[in-house]
């Protein structure tokens, strides 16, 4: 936000401000409450070593983060351009692209969140936290020398949904090789 608020006009970081907050916060703040009571599962099952129990309720976890995430695509993409036009009385205009961004990149995040959990859960999560980082870094600076050179405000939110993509994948590797290795 403070980068939009450097490079764009208030009406585009209200945009951005208010979009992020329907379609991005809130999920994850929703599915947070959910990946913090399995945290708790994890750490008491892994303490107990009972790896089948903790493979279940991966699996389970994965699954309803899946449902919950397809039901907020559908929700979002359907009706979602009417719920924020009635939440923000139609102060804004929200394209469809600009949603489609912002719901693709909080589906990716809230799928590597929710992959995150176990590892986070047993204290594995240096190497997915470096690479967060990293990657949070490089958006930011590719970002800025966007916005220095002109181009839209859109381009962030490309290069965070790729960011976001190359994190997904190195956190599933990460979480899946220490899968892997639970005996």
């Amino acid at each position: 936000i403070i980068l939009f608020g450097l490079f764009f006009s208030p009406i585009i970081v209200g945009l951005v401000s208010t979009t992020k907050t329907l379609f991005y916060f809130l999920p994850t703040r929703f599915l947070d409450i959910f990946n913090s009571t399995i945290f708790y599962e994890y750490s008491k099952i892994f303490g107990k070593k009972d790896i089948a129990s903790l493979k279940k309720v991966l699996k389970l976890q994965m699954l309803l983060s899946i449902l919950i995430l397809i039901v907020f695509i559908f929700i979002s993409l359907l009706i979602g351009k009417e719920i924020y036009n009635f939440w923000t009385n139609g102060k804004y205009n929200l394209t469809f692209g600009l949603l489609l961004l912002i719901v693709a990149d909080a589906v990716i995040f809230n799928l590597f969140n929710s992959l995150e959990t176990l590892i986070k859960s047993v204290n594995k999560f240096f190497n997915s936290t470096m690479i967060k980082i990293l990657f949070s870094l490089i958006t930011i600076i590719l970002s800025y020398i966007f916005f220095v050179k002109g181009y839209s405000y859109i381009y962030y939110f490309g290069i965070n949904l790729l960011s976001s993509i190359i994190i997904l994948i190195s956190v599933c590797f990460i979480t899946l090789k220490f899968y892997y290795k639970l005996k």
